[in-house]
C-alpha cells in the first residue's frame, strides 16, 4: 500500500493541503497559526490518536499596515521587516539618507536607506555549489538596522537589488531577529531614483508601520506517541516538522505527517520502536527558542528528553526523520533577474548523519526515488545545516532531513507558491518506506 496507489488516501492528502492553503501566512503565534494548529489536532484526534500538547511562550509581533508617504505621494513598498518595530498611527516623519550597511553616515533623526544586492551579498557557497537566496542577506539586514538604531535612526528602508518583482514582493524576511523596536520596511530597486531625489532634497517622508506587540504570548507544539509492538524495545523513531510558515509549501510538513498517521492507521503498519510524531512551533521566531543550536525543534527536544536521550529509563532515539517544504517546483530568477516558472523539480537537499548500515538503507530508498525527485545528499558536518533537522543533529541523534530551498520560499501566498501534489505524495511514500526499513535494521 502506498499513498500514490491508494486513491482515497491521496485524495485525503489533497484535501488537507487545500485546507492548509486557506489559512494564509501562519507566522508563529498569529491567529491563523493558532487556527491551523487547532485544525491539525482535530484531524489527528479524528484518527484516534492522542495528542500531547506543549504550550510555550514568546514575545509576539505582527504588522497590520505599512506605508511610506510624502505630503503628496505614496511610495510603493514590497513588505514589512518582521519584528522590526511599530509606529503610532500617524507614523514617524524624517528625511531619508542613503547609507551603507555599516552605517558610516549620519543617520540620527533620519530614515536610512539600505540597498541589499542579492547577487553581491546573497550568493553563498553550499554543498559544492553557489546558491542565491533572498534569505542569505538576513544577517546583513539585521545588523544594519541594529546599528542604525544605535546611531539614532528613527526607522529603516531596505531595497531589494537584482531581484525580480515576483521575488521582491511580500517577502517575510528576515525571521532570525527578535523585536528590535525600530520600524523598517522593504521596497524594490525601481524606487531608487524617486528615493534618491527625496533624499537629495531632504524632503521629509512619513513611515507608518502599525500592528501589535504582545509579550509572553502562548504558542503550541504537540506530538503523537505510538507505542512500539516490542515491549522490550526501548528505542524511539522520531518524525518531525514545524507548523509555522508564510505559504502553502513553507510549511506543509504538518500535512505530510498527518498523512503518514492516516497511512499507519489505514494500513495497520506498526513498528517495534515507539514512534514519536512531532509538530513544533517557533521556526519563525528562532532566536526566542533558545541558543543557536535550539531552533523550534531543539527547544522541544530539550523539553521532552524522555522521548530520545536514553538516560535512566528514557527512550533512546534510533533515528529521526525531518520533513519540510514538500512538492516544490523550480521557479527562479534567471541571470537577467527575470522570474522563470518551470515544471522541473526543485533540488531536494537531503542531510544524512547516521551509521553506515542506516546510511545504506537511506541511499537505497532515495536512489529508487531519485528519478522523480532531484536529490542532493548533504553531509551536515561540512556545510550549514538549514532547517529543523539541525538541532536533532546537534544532539547526536542519527538523522535524515529533507529540505528544499526555492528562492520563493518566504513569500506570502501567491498562485505559484503551491506544491505539486504528485511529487508531494511520492515524497511522503518515500518517507514511510524509510521509516519501515530503518525500524527493521
Amino acid at each position: 500500500m502506498t499513498i500514490e496507489n491508494t486513491p482515497a488516501l491521496k485524495e485525503q492528502l489533497n484535501q488537507w493541503q487545500n485546507h492548509l492553503n486557506t489559512y494564509g501566512p501562519r507566522l508563529t503565534a498569529n491567529d491563523t497559526h493558532i487556527a491551523s494548529i487547532n485544525w491539525l489536532k482535530d484531524e489527528i484526534q479524528k484518527l484516534d490518536y492522542q495528542v500531547t500538547s506543549d504550550i510555550h511562550y514568546l514575545n509576539f509581533w505582527e504588522a497590520n499596515d505599512y506605508h511610506l508617504r510624502t505630503v503628496d505621494q505614496e511610495l510603493p513598498l514590497s513588505s514589512y521587516f518582521p519584528y522590526s518595530g511599530l509606529t503610532p498611527d500617524t507614523g514617524v516623519t524624517a528625511p531619508l539618507v542613503f547609507a551603507d550597511t555599516t552605517v558610516s553616515q549620519d543617520v540620527s533623526g533620519k530614515i536610512p536607506i539600505f540597498i541589499l544586492d542579492v547577487i553581491a551579498e546573497g550568493v553563498v557557497p553550499f554543498n559544492s555549489e553557489q546558491i542565491m537566496h533572498p534569505m542569505n542577506i538576513s544577517g546583513i539586514a539585521i545588523k544594519a538596522l541594529e546599528t542604525a538604531k544605535a546611531k539614532g535612526a528613527v526607522g529603516g528602508l531596505f531595497i531589494w537589488k537584482n531581484l525580480s518583482p515576483e521575488l521582491a514582493g511580500k517577502e517575510i524576511l528576515p525571521f532570525q531577529n527578535e523585536f528590535m523596536d525600530i520600524p523598517a520596511v522593504w521596497t524594490n530597486e525601481d524606487q531608487i531614483p524617486a528615493l534618491q531625489a527625496l533624499a537629495d532634497a531632504a524632503t521629509p517622508v512619513t513611515l507608518t508601520l502599525t500592528g501589535n506587540y504582545v509579550e509572553h504570548k502562548a504558542t503550541e507544539s504537540f506530538f503523537v506517541k505510538i507505542p512500539g509492538t516490542d515491549a522490550s524495545n526501548n528505542e524511539s523513531l522520531l518524525l518531525t516538522t514545524h507548523t509555522d510558515g508564510p505559504n502553502a509549501v513553507e510549511e506543509n510538513g504538518p500535512v505530510a505527517l498527518l498523512t503518514v498517521l492516516k497511512y499507519l492507521k489505514d494500513s495497520q503498519t506498526t513498528f517495534p520502536q515507539t514512534l514519536i510524531v512531532a509538530f513544533v512551533s517557533g521556526h519563525f521566531q528562532q532566536r526566542q527558542m533558545g541558543p543557536n543550536d535550539a531552533k523550534a525543534t531543539g527547544r522541544w527536544l530539550d523539553q521532552f528528553p524522555e522521548l530520545w536521550d536514553g538516560k535512566d529509563h528514557h527512550l533512546k532515539a534510533k533515528f529521526a526523520l525531518t520533513l519540510e517544504h514538500l512538492g516544490c517546483l523550480h521557479l527562479y530568477d534567471d541571470e537577467n533577474h527575470h522570474f522563470v516558472k518551470t515544471t522541473n523539480v526543485q533540488e531536494d537537499y537531503v542531510y544524512v548523519h547516521t551509521d553506515d548500515t542506516i546510511k545504506q538503507i537511506l541511499t537505497d530508498k532515495l536512489q529508487a526515488f531519485d528519478g522523480k525527485d532531484d536529490i542532493s545528499f548533504v553531509d551536515p558536518t561540512h556545510v550549514a545545516y538549514f532547517g529543523e533537522g539541525m538541532p536533532i543533529f546537534k544532539r547526536g541523534i542519527p538523522n535524515m532531513a529533507t529540505i528544499t530551498m526555492p528562492e520563493w520560499l518566504f513569500l506570502e501566498p501567491l498562485p505559484f507558491t503551491q506544491p505539486n501534489m504528485d511529487l508531494m505524495s511520492e515524497q511522503i511514500d518515500t518517507a514511510i518506506a524509510i521509516l519501515e526499513a530503518v525500524s527493521q535494521a
